[in-house]
């Protein structure tokens, strides 16, 4: 905009991937057109069509998907018959898409060009946004879920975990201190004040009262068994964790309903064989895994307020030591939530690709239970069945009946399902039918000292996950509902009066409906906008006294300027 002097309308991205939440942003920046095609090689989903209307999100952007050809080639030129019949044979409006870098196209596509200037017996040239206008209406409704999108791949070198780390938790302060500016004046989350984590050596955990469970049922069960086990245990009323005797990981995390096991730990390195003989096999059937050996585990404190800190070797399948180990768990007062301090030393940089070599806390699951993964993209919870995926925030492990029941069931009372907050790690790998592991390390990495946490039945793990990767006790408690989070509006988007907020509101979990939000102040007026702050005609949001009530699509991610009726001495000067 600032080179031309008019906004662009046309939107083309030559790498970096792309996402189910471009629609929202396109069309909230009015653009007029898309390309989609990515010129490094990356695929996209199909959407079996050269002109799409793409949508997602309750907004939509026209499209050209027919993939490019390379007008620098007389390759090219030459099959344009068979390219022109192919296009008539597949598509309703025929479209060939050519590209080039300036001053790059062949002789014979400029003699293309000149033919097409003095008639249409080739068609003729247009650009992306000339042909949009003119096809306008003919494009295929195309919808793609958020997980269809190929996540970006880490790089081999400089150990590109603790890279990623770094940028999701600069974000994630940025994101806590927003929250908490918006908090501050409209009230949205009645939770406890965010408190500072400590370093890796311990966890700095406000004094909070524990809730008190009679010996009876759960409690009174435990009260029999081993005196060992108890000094394996941390018990916070919430859960009941138990690290293993021998490897010093987590035996068994549950709460006082759940009849078994939810989830068990161990720290691993993993490596990949080469290649014996001519025979080539998959890495994935190549990998070889480190075994934990625990030195000691001790307790530090009692049985609710303690923590256990395990101290031990790796051994590799040789039986040499491949490096050692300190995991210090702490369960957070009054939540079911186990945080890990985890802290390892190798003795020679890992090397090679990361998928193939590297450092992981290993999570497993009972091998009859039927669990859906979901992951976070954008802070939001979308089911993936990849292999290999990216999730910076955080990771559920849901029991797949759970998921088509209401989302009020699934809950800190419902479900119970397992959530793994990752703190900023990026990427992961389900390397079995019922394990899951996060990648710790990686290339030129020989130390590790990361947190996560991981729960049972966490309601909103979006929050629990900012708060994490930002340094901050992970809080759970809010009266927002369970599907929608609240974030401050974007820059460029300015508030009128000094007594509006202008905030974001994003449908977190998949579910379309009406939202109710009680905002803890009376409300004027709240209007839905753009992202250049021009109202919304089409979207309707509803004042019912400290209350909005609008219809959110799955995904989306909608802008609100609201008036305020605040006292003098609440006056709201912005985030």
């Amino acid at each position: 905009q600032d080179g031309l002097g008019t906004p662009p309308r046309c939107y083309a991205a030559i790498a970096g991937g792309s996402s189910a939440i471009m629609p929202q942003v396109l069309a909230g920046l009015h653009y007029t057109s898309a390309i989609w095609s990515l010129f490094d090689g990356t695929p996209l989903p199909d959407p079996g069509g050269s002109r799409i209307r793409w949508e997602a999100g309750g907004a939509s952007i026209e499209a050209i998907a027919r993939p490019p050809l390379d007008a620098s080639k007389s390759q090219t030129v030459l099959q344009l018959a068979d390219t022109l019949g192919d296009a008539f044979d597949h598509d309703h409006t025929a479209v060939i898409q050519f590209a080039c870098y300036a001053g790059t196209a062949s002789r014979w596509h400029r003699l293309l060009q000149v033919i097409a200037s003095r008639c249409s017996l080739l068609g003729s040239f247009v650009t992306p946004s000339t042909l949009v206008e003119q096809s306008a209406g003919t494009g295929l409704v195309a919808s793609f879920e958020p997980d269809a999108f190929m996540p970006w791949t880490p790089s081999s070198e400089n150990d590109p975990v603790a890279a990623a780390a770094t940028v999701t938790r600069d974000e994630a302060r940025r994101l806590a201190a927003a929250r908490h500016a918006v908090d501050a004046v409209v009230g949205v989350a009645e939770a406890p004040a965010a408190t500072p984590l400590g370093t890796s050596q311990g966890v700095a955990s406000p004094r909070r009262p524990v809730p008190k469970t009679p010996r009876t049922g759960w409690l009174a069960r435990f009260a029999g068994r081993r005196r060992d086990d108890d000094a394996r245990g941390l018990d916070n009323g919430s859960v009941r964790l138990v690290a293993h005797p021998r490897t010093g990981g987590i035996l068994s995390l549950r709460r006082p309903a759940d009849r078994g096991n939810r989830i068990s730990q161990q720290l691993a390195v993993r490596t990949t064989a080469a290649v014996e003989g001519s025979v080539w096999s998959p890495p994935e059937d190549r990998g070889e895994w480190t075994r934990m050996e625990a030195d000691a585990i001790d307790r530090e404190g009692t049985l609710t307020e303690g923590n256990l800190v395990s101290r031990g070797r790796l051994i590799d399948s040789a039986g040499k030591e491949a490096g050692r180990f300190r995991q210090r768990i702490t369960l957070v007062p009054g939540m079911p939530l186990a945080v890990l301090d985890i802290e390892m030393t190798l003795p020679r940089p890992l090397v090679g690709p990361v998928f193939d070599s590297h450092v992981a806390c290993r999570f497993a699951w009972h091998e009859n239970e039927d669990v859906e993964i979901y992951r976070s993209l954008h802070l939001q919870s979308v089911a993936t069945e990849r292999t290999r995926f990216t999730a910076s925030h955080f990771i559920e492990i849901v029991p797949a009946l759970s998921r088509t029941a209401p989302l009020s069931s699934r809950t800190a009372s419902g479900s119970g399902g397992v959530t793994i907050l990752t703190g900023g790690l990026p990427w992961h790998l389900r390397s079995g039918p019922h394990v899951l592991d996060c990648v710790l390390a990686a290339c030129d990495s020989a130390s590790v000292s990361v947190r996560l946490a991981v729960g049972l039945g966490i309601e909103r793990p979006w929050d629990a996950a900012i708060s994490l990767a930002a340094g901050e006790m992970p809080v759970i408690g809010s009266i927002m509902p369970a599907n929608v989070r609240v974030t401050a509006g974007p820059p460029g988007v300015a508030s009128e009066r000094p007594s509006s907020l202008c905030v974001g509101v994003i449908e977190s979990a998949g579910r379309a409906g009406d939202v109710r939000i009680d905002w803890g102040c009376p409300i004027a007026r709240a209007v839905a906008v753009d992202l250049e702050g021009r109202p919304l005609p089409d979207v309707h949001v509803a004042v019912d006294g400290r209350a909005t009530v609008v219809f959110l699509h799955r995904y989306q991610w909608l802008t609100l300027i609201l008036d305020l009726e605040l006292p003098d001495e609440k006056a709201f000067h912005g985030p």
